[in-house]
């Protein structure tokens, strides 16, 4: 099996520039994890404009501000599979 290569977006409301973003990427790598921080309607926002994208996996994480905190919670995220 060759490598992969995976892309990790951070988002907080502002669920239509993560659409636009994956879109262009997606071609490009094997798997997709957003971890968003959106607050609940702007979260089912992204969830409703992302449905449709295929190896795009989301996750919620609390909002910390800056995405660094959430960084190792991210990875576990995409080694879990």
């Amino acid at each position: 099996m060759g490598a992969s290569l995976e892309l990790l977006v951070f988002s907080c409301n502002n669920p239509s520039a993560v659409r636009e973003l994956l879109e262009a990427s997606r071609k490009h790598v094997d798997n997709i994890l957003v971890v968003d921080s959106s607050d609940p309607p702007r979260h089912r926002e992204l969830l409703g404009l992302l449905k449709d994208l295929p190896l795009v996996r989301t996750t919620r994480a609390i909002p910390l501000g800056f995405p660094e905190p959430l960084q190792s919670f991210a990875h576990a995220q995409l080694t879990a599979k």
